[in-house]
């Protein structure tokens, strides 16, 4: 099989209601992570063996995609920041505002000394926390979670970057924080408003899940204030807190940080524009 003739057939295989770039993407993540067929390969249009094991995997995996199943739940892994990352149903699929809240992260870490004590609130995969101990080694970082099986997802993510992410079950909406002297706290924290649920696409509200996503329409901070009271006490003096947001709330969310407690708030736009981090220090006469 030519290995260019397959990316085009597999492209047209594909029936999504997306773009050209967004198929042709999906088409390219089946090659290079179920086949092993990279984008230079298919450039370069070589033969690569093929049997009919192949194509009755390759029918299974374009069925799947024509249900609006996201591909990284397919092949199971995602790239975030440089590396690879397993993700199944329990957890979101690692997007690239994230990896724009951790870029801030990481310059201000750099910026104070790079050696911090550093907490992750609600995980997921661990892409933060993972991404955060490899790139400051001298760091201690912790992770929580309310989901059991995030953590297992967690965990062998940290055990394949090979790093001392130390991982703990617990709910920040119930629960103080058993922690003291950290120098950050940072959350990507459910920030959906349930009522938008009707806007949004199937492939994301038929398979992540909804634990990770929503908040009730009536109380769009939730999270962010029960964070953000929490992480008074353990917070540092002049330690820092960083949000990844709702463009919609980013704003609202700095005035209202201040009226929790925290001093020097900062909104920082995404790459599309869209105000999307938000960092704030704990006050220096807290």
């Amino acid at each position: 099989m030519n290995s260019k003739s397959l990316y085009q057939e597999i492209i047209s295989r594909i029936v999504l209601n997306d773009s050209r770039d967004e198929i042709e993407s999906i088409a390219g993540v089946i090659l290079s992570d179920v086949f092993g067929i990279t984008r230079n390969m298919v450039m370069s249009g070589i033969m690569i063996p093929w049997q009919r094991q192949d194509e009755a995997i390759l029918q299974d995996v374009i069925t799947r995609v024509n249900r609006e199943e996201p591909v990284q739940y397919i092949v199971g892994t995602t790239p975030f920041f440089g590396r690879r990352f397993f993700v199944d149903r329990s957890v979101l699929i690692p997007r690239p505002e994230t990896e724009e809240l951790v870029a801030y992260v990481l310059d201000y870490a750099r910026a104070n000394g790079a050696a911090c004590r550093v907490l992750d609130i609600g995980t997921g995969s661990g892409c933060i926390p993972v991404t955060l101990a490899a790139e400051l080694p001298n760091s201690e970082v912790v992770a929580t979670d309310i989901s059991e099986e995030a953590l297992a997802v967690a965990r062998k993510n940290a055990l394949l970057h090979k790093v001392p992410v130390r991982l703990l079950l617990h709910d920040v909406l119930s629960k103080p924080l058993p922690f003291q002297d950290l120098d950050i706290v940072v959350s990507n924290p459910p920030y959906i408003p349930a009522s938008e649920v009707h806007q949004m696409r199937r492939n994301v509200v038929d398979y992540e899940p909804h634990l990770a996503l929503f908040v009730p329409d009536n109380d769009p901070l939730l999270f962010y204030r029960e964070i953000a009271m929490k992480s008074l006490n353990p917070l540092r003096t002049g330690g820092a807190l960083f949000f990844e947001a709702h463009e919609l709330h980013a704003d609202e969310l700095a005035e209202e940080l201040e009226d929790w407690g925290y001093a020097d708030v900062t909104v920082y736009a995404d790459m599309s524009g869209k105000h999307r981090v938000v960092k704030a220090h704990k006050n220096h006469h807290e």
